[in-house]
């Protein structure tokens, strides 16, 4: 969830309809947390379990037991308290909202 607020954020929304893209030039923008930080024995365990499953959409997303897991993981990595992470989800829920409410406009 961390990677994909900043996709919002950093992301390119010139394609209509809400479509959100990224190129090179946005990448440089993005933080990407140090590997170093991780104990990938915790996280491995975490990341499977998102990975047999199909993506769903993003207030359906973080409302699943395992997201909110794997988000846990790296929040605590982040030394995020509760009141940040609910913060967290609502700031980059309402970017979505925003940028979707926009296409719809728009479109």
């Amino acid at each position: 969830s961390f990677h994909f607020q900043q996709i919002n954020i950093m992301g390119r929304t010139n394609q209509g309809q809400g479509v959100l893209t990224t190129y090179g030039p946005d990448l440089a923008h993005i933080l990407v947390m140090d590997p170093a930080m991780f104990q990938f024995d915790d996280l491995l365990p975490l990341f499977k379990k998102l990975t047999n499953r199909d993506i769903l959409p993003i207030h359906e997303e973080l409302k699943l037991s395992d997201r909110q897991e794997f988000d846990a993981y790296i929040f605590n990595l982040l030394g995020l308290s509760k009141i940040q992470v609910d913060d967290f989800y609502d700031s980059y829920l309402s970017l979505v909202d925003s940028r979707i409410q926009r296409a719809n406009i728009n479109g």
